[in-house]
């Protein structure tokens, strides 16, 4: 049973089947959730209040704990989690060596800014929250080796040095300020989804050599060259890249590239061929015309253009879907 709820309604302890309950606070300032109101059984809790007695938890099944409070009321103890619990969402953690080992995925609230020391040693997801604070160097060796999604929402400014990274990451997200370039070994080659930070505008150079989908940031203005972007890329999303003014010549994408998301101020005519013949879908943010930016009729896998404001003179191909804004 899932119940989502404000604390004036129901409480867990009158129905017991309960195992995912969400609590919306609705009492104001200075309310606790009492004890008697965590059912053992329950496996999935979202609270948006600090809890009376922090201890019950560690009596529950719980797997997915997600808390949106401060946990400086809590006062959690070494042993307050229970040992089932897989996934925790905290705004404020921030005391050490509470997290239990059985954790896969972590979300750090806004104000967790401690070094990171004790990490469960089998952590797959870590994010670090819009708008957190943390800003401790990463030193080799602190993120586990089963690390695969890492995801700062976050103000982080430091460096991503050498093996720090651990080589099995296949997702990151970098922080909004991170703009240094890579080094050869900076990215590990596990990697197959990055998403470049908002002030990022280097050159992209040293990409790991299985990356499937690249999203560059707002801020990002380099050439793209032959031989930057890998041969295993299949999405290439340039849509938020407002800076962005360079031509891209079809000899820069990669071969096998499906979804291709032009930047909003491309203003360059794509001429016949200009396109590797496995675009799929393919998205238009620039305010020209249809005609004046042009669409080959010579990409055999093409069935999607996505252009909100564009406009066509011309009658589209019968097999195009094409998205515009109305």
């Amino acid at each position: 049973m899932v119940v989502v709820a404000q604390l004036s309604e129901v409480a867990v302890s009158v129905l017991p089947g309960i195992t995912y309950f969400v609590y919306d606070n609705c009492l104001g300032a200075n309310t606790f959730l009492q004890s008697n109101s965590i059912s053992a059984n329950m496996t999935h809790l979202e609270i948006t209040i600090p809890l009376s007695d922090p201890s019950v938890i560690a009596h529950t099944s719980l797997v997915t704990l997600t808390m949106y409070t401060t946990t400086k009321q809590q006062q959690f103890v070494v042993g307050a989690f229970p040992s089932t619990l897989e996934n925790l969402f905290d705004e404020s953690l921030d005391e050490r060596g509470l997290i239990p080992p059985t954790i896969t995925t972590i979300a750090f609230g806004s104000s967790y800014n401690l070094p990171l020391e004790s990490l469960p040693p089998a952590l797959k997801n870590l994010t670090f929250a819009n708008g957190s604070v943390f800003n401790h160097p990463i030193l080799p060796g602190q993120l586990p080796a089963t690390l695969e999604s890492l995801s700062f929402e976050s103000h982080y400014r430091h460096k991503l040095e050498e093996s720090v990274l651990p080589t099995s990451l296949t997702k990151l997200t970098l922080p909004k300020p991170y703009n240094y370039a890579f080094e050869p070994n900076t990215l590990p080659h596990s990697l197959q989804n990055l998403q470049l930070s908002h002030d990022f505008n280097q050159p992209l150079n040293h990409l790991p050599p299985n990356l499937t989908r690249l999203t560059p940031g707002v801020k990002f203005n380099q050439p793209i060259t032959i031989g930057q972007l890998p041969n295993t890329l299949e999405h290439l999303s340039l849509r938020d890249s407002s800076f962005f003014s360079h031509p891209i010549d079809v000899s820069v994408l990669p071969p096998n590239l499906k979804t291709y998301a032009l930047p909003p101020k491309y203003n360059y005519r794509i001429p016949k061929g200009g396109l590797p013949p496995t675009i799929e879908f393919l998205y238009l943010y620039t305010d020209q015309t249809f005609d004046s930016i042009g669409i080959p009729d010579d990409i055999p896998a093409l069935r999607t253009v996505f252009a909100p404001f564009l406009k066509s003179k011309h009658p589209l191909p019968p097999w195009m879907v094409f998205y515009k804004s109305k």
